[in-house]
């Protein structure tokens, strides 16, 4: 069929009638006005190769519309129905964030829309200079002209509320929860405390990593944690074991990019082994950003030189890295709770692949972000949009997975710690 056909048979909004079927329509699906039956019948058909024994020219109408699969799914494309258009859940759930942040912007209430992901563009810069802690700053050259583009990490400086000013409130804002909010934020800080996943401890290296792979198998002391973590949270051990382990597989990256935040120094570009000197020692509170004066010896820390001086994926996954932590710490204010629930939302996404109960992970997730707004709302009352602003970090990360990803596959996999290949899902 012609695209001048497809177009005759699209008529204006205005008209109502399904043009697959003839019943009233209540506007476009798909790119072609359609009723709500032949929507919902195209979104779970329109992947399929339907069979059937009729020479394909039944009529299909309001009354006939359920006899033949086959032939109502080629009437749907016929009429320009357009199967790229279906969203998985994970598209549905970032439009959803995005027509909250957009209706928050133009209120006035977020700053102008920013980006994680990192362009081939920005990867020189390593070799030329070393990037400021505030900005990184992009200079092109054509014949013309030379411009600069500047990437802001924060509108504003990271602050952070000092201990003993965030301790009060934070047990005042979880006192002001009701029952079942503060059982689950007790089991999570426990969870946090056996596991010595997110508190006061300290980690030694024999060797500091002298490549981007040692540097990666540095992370299976972390996914061991992690997990310790997920086993001491009892909505997570009630899941069927297929469910468990695909969640973990799904968000261990996301998990550990935000566990790191805590640790890592904008200012020296580098990470602290010793959690204990990065915040107070205590299982839930603000964080305190680590400076190189409170942790001096050297070999307790791990420079991103390694990241910075290997290939493009190296290079290119700590700059969306660095860029998200700083503008993550700014936006929970150093807020170590916040942190905890929002790992947890992270583990509990329901759009981590071919769930058994993807229901009951939907709900564990929709508690904790239950638990994030009241907690949100009450801890900073004058920060009304903190909630959105927070939840929309978890589609943030998922810039980061994907450049982590391809960081992986271009390694030496041979190399890599077996837990980290199975967790991973890498080829072993």
């Amino acid at each position: 069929m012609s695209d001048s056909t497809v177009s005759s048979m699209t008529p204006s909004k205005k008209d109502k009638t399904c043009l697959v079927c003839g019943d009233r329509a209540l506007g476009y699906n798909f790119n072609a006005i359609s009723c709500e039956s032949c929507k919902a019948f195209f979104r779970r058909n329109a992947h399929k190769t339907i069979r059937g024994r009729c020479e394909g020219k039944c009529e299909v109408t309001i009354e006939s519309r359920s006899f033949c699969k086959r032939c109502r799914q080629a009437k749907c494309f016929s009429v320009g129905m357009r199967r790229d258009m279906i969203l998985n859940d994970h598209q549905k759930k970032v439009r959803k964030q995005k027509i909250i942040i957009n209706k928050l912007r133009r209120q006035g209430h977020m700053p102008p829309e920013d980006t994680y992901s990192v362009g081939q563009s920005d990867l020189p810069l390593w070799s030329k200079s070393e990037p400021d802690s505030q900005s990184i700053t992009v200079k092109q050259e054509n014949s013309n002209s030379q411009s600069s583009c500047s990437f802001p990490t924060s509108p504003l400086p990271l602050k952070y509320p000092s201990w003993s000013e965030s301790q009060d409130l934070v047990k005042t804002a979880i006192a002001s929860l009701n029952d079942r909010h503060r059982f689950v934020l007790e089991e999570l800080l426990h969870a946090h405390e056996v596991s010595c996943f997110l508190t006061g401890t300290s980690t030694s290296l024999k060797m500091n990593p002298s490549n981007p792979v040692e540097f990666v198998n540095i992370a299976e002391g972390f996914v061991r944690r992690i997990i310790k973590v997920a086993k001491n949270i009892e909505s997570f051990k009630k899941l069927v074991k297929d469910d468990q382990i695909c969640l973990l597989k799904g968000a261990v990256v996301d998990v550990m990019m935000l566990r790191s935040a805590v640790n890592y120094d904008p200012h020296t570009e580098s990470w602290s082994l010793s959690t204990v000197n990065c915040i107070q020692p205590s299982a839930s509170g603000a964080a305190s950003p680590s400076t190189s004066t409170t942790d001096p010896e050297s070999n307790n820390r791990i420079s991103a030189s390694i990241l910075k001086s290997g290939g493009a994926e190296t290079q290119q996954l700590f700059m969306t890295y660095s860029k998200f932590i700083k503008s993550l710490m700014s936006t929970i204010h150093g807020d170590l709770l916040i942190l905890k629930i929002l790992i947890m939302m992270s583990l509990y996404s329901a759009d981590r692949g071919e769930l058994v109960n993807r229901n009951m992970v939907n709900e564990i997730q929709e508690e904790y972000a239950q638990i994030l707004q009241s907690y949100t709302l009450f801890r900073f009352p004058e920060d009304k949009t903190l909630f959105a602003r927070v939840v929309m970090k978890l589609t943030d990360l998922r810039n980061i997975n994907e450049v982590h990803t391809k960081m992986l596959l271009k390694m030496k996999l041979d190399d890599i710690e077996p837990l980290l290949l199975e967790i991973f899902d890498l080829p072993s």
